[in-house]
């Protein structure tokens, strides 16, 4: 039996007794190798793949002979071995979808350039993922849809495609890999939609075109360098801020305000901003390097980050609902949090270094 160039050989199993044993493992040329299973005449074999079990090719043993149908590449530590490689199922312009767990996994079949589309089903399975790397380096990918099943955008999965312009993303999706479109030059606007949770390290950084981008509600995390180079943004719209408070920002570059982006909620910038009533926290780097000058905040507010508002060097005042003793109950950080700044209380007012001055109303 012979695949590409090599042929695969099961390990100290005549084929004689093949039958006698279901399950063990097989070799393929490089020192490539994997597990198979025996199932009456069918075999299947399978293979690790960026640490996932996967299916490799199924087939069935027939007088002593074993014939083959691959459904993906032999890969070995990661990297695919082109030269000996079966062919991978192709189904549209630019996609090859190769199947894992759950469904397939979508990536370039090395051609890919203009409009692709990856689709939300093939063969009757989800198409669950893009890749790691899978669209890597394609300098002539123009623009990409993505299938409503898609949950997860694989590391590096459009890293350098500095000509993509539009990508549109499901509904659904859920995590975006760590440099996923890192240094898409070309990018030039990006709503996240409902669904996503975290923003992977380094994810859009140095997509030096990009001039605005939509979070929604369901976002809880962004990684360190997410949005690092991004030199051109001009528009954050957060669509919930009760959400946007409880953001893990994993530093400064990992918001995209500290780029020189204008804060927006409901279509009007974050100046002059009111957080509203459910807001009880307010986490580190949530309004890092933003342009708000006055903000007013809850008098059920709780705990704020010294972080919060890291480099607002714009902000001069805060108010709050509630009394200075209420002000000062606050959970600040060792008191750190806005001790620069103003804060206008029911009862008087904080000056920047803590003397209180009292409102006259009050002293009377």
């Amino acid at each position: 039996m012979r695949a590409g160039k090599c042929a695969i050989s099961f390990y100290g199993i005549p084929m004689k007794k093949f039958i006698e044993h279901p399950v063990g493992k097989w070799s393929y040329g490089r020192g490539l190798s994997g597990e198979f299973e025996l199932d009456g005449d069918n075999l299947t074999l399978f293979q690790t793949h960026f640490g996932k079990r996967e299916l490799l090719a199924e087939g069935r043993m027939e007088r002593g002979k074993i014939s083959l149908r691959f459904l993906a590449p032999l890969t070995k530590e990661g990297h695919t071995m082109s030269e000996e490689a079966p062919q991978e199922s192709e189904h549209g312009a630019g996609i090859r979808y190769l199947p894992i767990a759950d469904g397939y996994s979508a990536s370039a079949d090395g051609k890919s350039g203009g409009e692709v589309a990856i689709e939300g089903e093939y063969l009757g399975r989800r198409v669950c993922e893009v890749a790691n790397g899978a669209f890597e380096n394609c300098f002539r990918l123009k623009g990409v849809s993505i299938g409503e099943n898609v949950k997860t955008i694989g590391a590096r999965a459009f890293f350098d495609c500095r000509s993509l312009k539009a990508v549109s993303l499901p509904k659904g999706l859920e995590r975006i890999g760590e440099h996923a479109f890192f240094g898409c030059d070309s990018l030039e606007e990006l709503t996240l939609p409902e669904g996503v949770v975290e923003i992977g390290n380094h994810a859009f950084e140095f997509c030096r075109s990009l001039r605005r981008i939509r979070f929604p509600k369901s976002l809880k995390r962004v990684g360190h360098g997410a949005f690092w180079g991004c030199s051109s943004l001009k528009e954050v719209e957060a669509e919930d801020l009760c959400m946007w408070c409880l953001v893990s920002f994993e530093g400064t570059d990992a918001n995209p305000l500290s780029a020189g982006a204008e804060l927006f909620v409901g279509g009007v910038p974050f100046v002059h901003g009111t957080l509203p009533e459910g807001v009880k926290e307010i986490g580190p780097y949530v309004f890092a390097g933003s342009n708000v000058k006055t903000v007013r905040l809850p008098v059920g507010i709780q705990k704020i980050s010294p972080l919060a508002f890291e480099g607002c060097t714009s902000l001069n005042t805060v108010f709050y609902g509630g009394t200075a003793k209420a002000w000062l109950a606050v959970d600040r950080g060792k008191g750190e949090a806005l001790s620069d700044v103003r804060i206008v209380c029911t009862d008087g007012t904080i000056e920047r270094g803590g003397t209180l001055r009292r409102n006259k109303s009050f002293l009377k």
